[in-house]
């Protein structure tokens, strides 16, 4: 199995309901999905630099932990319809820190307690942000929208060449069949006629013969 170290950020209404239990929001994941939890500690409870899910404050869970590759696309989807995990960052891992073995075993003993994380108040920045990130999408949109309709008309300007290029082709494949009869052409359609006149040009001119009269029989 391939090491992994995974960085999760849980809803704080979670954690104030005790932090074993949601750390076990993931880690009871990572082994319905045949993986093995080597580590796994609270690291740090921050303000979000924006809202996830309508939260503005989470808690780092911070996990090291053995999974096979082909369970880790249905891990994540898991992850992702669990309210209680606002986000996640997943790496590979060459090895566990040796202090992360240390910070964990930590969390078992029984004088371990988990902070109160503060009240989940909005940001007073999250206007100004979620205005930002519509009027980027809107521009998104319309480039997007635009760059569509540039393509249809690319295409249908397409479709109009090819189509002219095809009649030009089938006019000239017409012509090519039925050539312009010309002179020879004529005399080409009509054998008959040119073996008439080449009989007619190489004949010699016949003699017109002289009638007999009664003087040259007497001669004879």
């Amino acid at each position: 199995m391939a090491l992994y170290e995974g960085m999760f950020l849980l809803d704080n209404d979670t954690v104030r309901a005790g932090w074993p239990g949601a750390k076990a929001v993931v880690t009871d994941l990572i082994t319905k999905h045949g993986g093995n939890a080597v580590t796994a500690r609270r690291w740090d409870e921050r303000q979000l630099a924006y809202p996830i899910k309508g939260k503005g404050r989470a808690t780092y869970l911070l996990v090291h932990f053995e999974m096979p590759g082909d369970s880790i696309p249905p891990f994540h989807r898991d992850l992702e319809i669990k309210d209680a995990v606002l986000r996640y960052l997943q790496l590979r891992a060459e090895s566990v820190p040796e202090e992360e073995h240390a910070l964990a075993a930590a969390e078992v003993e029984a004088d371990f307690s988990v902070p109160e994380p503060p009240d989940d108040a909005p940001l007073p920045i999250a206007p100004e942000l979620f205005a930002e990130r519509e009027e980027r999408r809107e521009r998104r949109e319309r480039r997007e929208e635009s760059d569509d309709k540039k393509g249809d008309d690319d295409k249908a300007d397409d479709e109009k060449t090819a189509d002219g290029e095809k009649a030009a082709q089938g006019e000239k494949a017409e012509k090519a069949e039925k050539p312009e009869k010309t002179g020879a052409g004529e005399k080409a359609d009509k054998p008959e006629a040119v073996a008439t006149a080449a009989k007619t040009e190489g004949a010699a001119p016949e003699t017109a013969e002289t009638p007999e009269t009664p003087e040259t029989k007497k001669e004879d």
